[in-house]
């Protein structure tokens, strides 16, 4: 009697991307957040998107602040090639909360293989969480990607 295997892939993985911005100003309008930030006297890692190597869909974003505002809103929204993609679906907002996140159905904001996700922030000019620093992970879901 022989072994019987199968091969068992993933065919639709989810991964996460990040982006982060240090002290996160008032008055921001639709600015896209580095991959990386850092507080290197070099200067700062300024990319701002990541290029998908499979198509797949946004699925979920979530947010962290280091401080909390006591006043104002900050927004997160994400983005397919600069543009922001699923604003009534993805936009995620806080005004005195440290963290958030906002899910949507698979396959409802799209991209393409070779397409860039990033992420946008907008602040209002009453947010006085200034000195707070911001990380925001997009969860994204590759089609037809096996591993």
């Amino acid at each position: 009697m022989g072994l019987l295997q199968e091969n068992i892939g993933v065919m639709m993985p989810l991964i996460v991307e990040r982006f982060a911005r240090q002290t996160v100003a008032a008055s921001l309008t639709s600015v896209q957040l580095n991959t990386v930030a850092t507080d290197a006297t070099s200067g700062t890692l300024a990319v701002t998107q990541m290029t998908m190597p499979f198509a797949g869909s946004i699925c979920a974003i979530a947010l962290a602040t280091s401080a909390a505002a006591g006043a104002g809103q900050l927004s997160v929204v994400p983005t397919v090639n600069g543009t922001a993609v699923g604003a009534s679906a993805l936009t995620t907002t806080i005004t005195t909360a440290q963290k958030a996140y906002t899910t949507t159905e698979s396959g409802l904001i799209n991209f393409n293989a070779g397409d860039q996700v990033g992420v946008q922030v907008t602040t209002n000019g009453a947010w006085n969480g200034t000195t707070a620093d911001l990380l925001v992970e997009l969860y994204v879901m590759l089609v037809d990607a096996r591993f």
